[in-house]
C-alpha cells in the first residue's frame, strides 16, 4: 500500500509511542510509507524489532528504542536519541496506552490507578513538552502537528 501523494512526509521524523503493534504499528508503517523517518517506544525489544524491520523494508529511515513510558528518567535520553540519529521530531503520536480490567472501580488499586495515569497523562505531557521544544525551532508553517491516540 502506498501513501497518496497529498500525503507526502518526506523530509519530516515522526515519533510513535506504542508503536510496536496495533493501532501504533499502523500508524508508524503509514507515515514509513509516506516518506517520513520514524521512530518507535514500546516496551518489548522482540516486537519492536520485527515492526523494525517493516518500517526499514518500507526504506525509511528508522529506529525503534525499548522504551517504557511510565519511567519518567528515560524519556528525555530517549527522545534525544532520536533527534540524534533521525533528526528533529516533527510528528509526536502519543499512542502509549493501558487499561486496567481489575473487575470496576472498588477492585482497583492506587497502584494500578498511577500506572494508568503515569501513561496516559504524565508521559503524554512530558513527551509533548519534549517535542515541543524540538518543532520550536522549526518554522510553524514547515511542520506537522502532533496528534495524540490511545489504543
Amino acid at each position: 500500500m502506498t501513501a497518496p501523494a497529498s500525503f507526502d512526509l518526506a523530509g519530516r521524523v515522526a515519533l510513535v509511542t506504542g508503536g510496536n503493534r496495533g493501532i501504533g504499528r499502523g500508524i508508524a508503517l503509514g507515515f514509513a510509507q509516506a516518506g517520513a523517518a520514524v521512530a518507535i517506544f514500546g516496551r518489548s525489544v522482540e516486537r519492536n524489532a520485527r515492526v523494525l524491520a517493516e518500517l526499514q523494508a518500507t526504506g525509511a529511515r528508522a529506529l525503534a528504542l525499548a522504551v517504557d513510558v511510565t519511567d519518567r528518567a528515560g524519556l528525555e535520553p530517549a527522545f534525544r536519541r532520536v533527534e540524534a540519529e533521525l533528526g528533529p521530531v516533527d510528528i509526536l503520536v502519543n499512542n502509549a496506552g493501558i487499561a486496567n480490567l481489575s473487575g470496576g472501580i472498588l477492585q482497583e488499586t492506587a497502584e494500578s490507578w498511577d500506572t494508568v495515569i503515569e501513561t496516559q497523562l504524565n508521559a503524554v505531557f512530558l513527551l509533548s513538552k519534549l517535542a515541543a521544544a524540538s518543532m520550536a525551532v522549526t518554522p510553524f508553517d514547515e511542520r506537522t502537528s502532533g496528534l495524540t491516540a490511545v489504543e
